[in-house]
């Protein structure tokens, strides 16, 4: 979709003091922007779900944007724990026992304000051995 520019002209009377008869033209350039749709993900997966601390679990994910030209984009959270943090698919290391919440922000290249997904996967982290490499 393109943007589109419109120039509207409008006369407008003006009343003031000794002068209300006097008149005026004013330009109002409008630009219209088309309307940004959100990307869709058709998946997001993490295996395995369960890995023992100090092991890595496997994420990806795919989404589409249904308008022309634009661009996806991936950001997996907690940064620091992914090996490509925004890669579409990329490792998960498990430093801390317990259950763990990974988030993934998936945003378009719209501008001039891109539209954002997120996505949650919960994975186990156990203090033992797990079920990962």
């Amino acid at each position: 979709m393109r943007a589109l520019a419109i120039a509207v002209s409008s006369l407008l009377l003006f009343g003031c003091g000794d002068r209300a008869g006097e008149s005026g033209e004013v330009d109002v350039a409008l630009n219209i922007v088309a309307a940004d749709n959100c990307p869709s993900v058709t998946s997001a997966v993490a295996a395995p779900a369960q890995t023992s601390v100090g092991g890595t679990i496997g994420v990806s994910a795919t989404a589409s944007d249904p308008d022309r030209g634009d661009v996806v984009s991936f950001s997996w959270s907690p940064a620091a724990r992914f090996v490509n943090p925004s890669s579409a698919a990329t490792s998960y290391s498990c430093t801390t026992a317990g259950r763990q919440t990974l988030t993934l922000t998936i945003a378009d290249s719209h501008r001039p304000t891109p539209c954002t997904v997120n996505v949650t996967l919960e994975v186990d982290c156990t203090a033992g051995q797990g079920t990962g490499p």
